[in-house]
């Protein structure tokens, strides 16, 4: 990996002058991090203009196993998702979950970013409990209810004149049991059809993908909320679901014609544990 490293008493692996300043660029190129618990990216004090995105795999040649994965913003602890927009002079940590870590620019404007990544054999002080909890039963995540709070805020495409059928990436999930979706709609291009937005999940043995909540058909300026959640909610068509969210996930958007110019969408996510 770039840039120097250090061993500290045979529990911190540190990698400093990390740093990038180009789009689809490695911040943190791929590294193996299976032995050791906890992870802290540290963002020096260079200003930029960009986004960076945190994924994880147990599988680094597979390109198509790499999803997002959060981390904390340690100042306060609140849970900071799946990515940084244009953060510095800050730090971002999360228990070791997968074998393999990266960190990448995914949108960039301008500016340089300069990191450390340091690696930690017992955890951090404080946060041991998030590196040792299994999350295999799903009722298990209450008990972090106030180490993980709900978060919102996930941005799942920003605001524009879509002109497309696409999707969100993969995203990566170890602790909601559910999430909201938020649906802006705004000017539709001339000829547009309605938009149906899809929550989906993604089978990891076969990487297909299956419905899991689809939206009404929006063919006007609003606002539309569809919820995923286990329990304590009534199944609605088009509105709730009652499940759980998986793993990995992803949104869909389509049209049978986005209409000239395009039609405004944007797409936010609240997670809940």
């Amino acid at each position: 990996m770039p840039g120097g490293s250090n061993i500290d008493n045979g529990n911190i692996l540190a990698y400093t002058n990390l740093s990038a300043n180009t789009l689809n660029q490695d911040l943190v190129p791929q590294q193996d991090v299976s032995g050791f618990s906890w992870l802290t990216l540290k963002l020096g004090n260079s200003a930029y203009s960009a986004v960076i995105r945190f994924y994880g795999t147990d599988t680094p040649d597979d390109s198509s196993s790499w999803v997002q994965i959060s981390l904390y913003r340690l100042a306060d602890k609140l849970y900071a998702s799946t990515y940084v927009d244009s953060t510095y002079n800050a730090a971002f940590g999360g228990p070791i979950i997968y074998r393999y870590f990266k960190a990448t620019i995914t949108s960039y404007t301008s500016g340089t970013i300069i990191a450390t990544l340091e690696l930690r054999a017992s955890g951090l002080p404080g946060f041991q409990m998030l590196g040792t909890t299994s999350y295999a039963d799903p009722d298990s995540y209450n008990a972090l209810a106030v180490a993980s709070p709900n978060y919102d805020g996930l941005i799942l495409l920003t605001s524009a004149a879509i002109t497309t059928n696409s999707n969100s990436a993969d995203m990566g999930n170890t602790r909601w049991r559910g999430a909201k979706i938020f649906i802006t709609t705004g000017s539709f291009g001339a000829g547009a059809s309605a938009i149906t937005v899809k929550i989906q999940g993604k089978d990891p043995t076969s990487g297909n993908y299956y419905d899991i909540l689809t939206s009404a058909s929006l063919s006007a300026s609003g606002f539309t909320v569809l919820t995923v959640y286990p329990t304590g909610i009534a199944s609605v068509a088009n509105v709730t679901a009652v499940d759980v969210l998986p793993k990995s996930w992803r949104i869909t958007y389509q049209a049978s014609a986005w209409g000239t110019g395009g039609s405004t969408l944007g797409i936010s996510a609240a997670m809940c544990i």
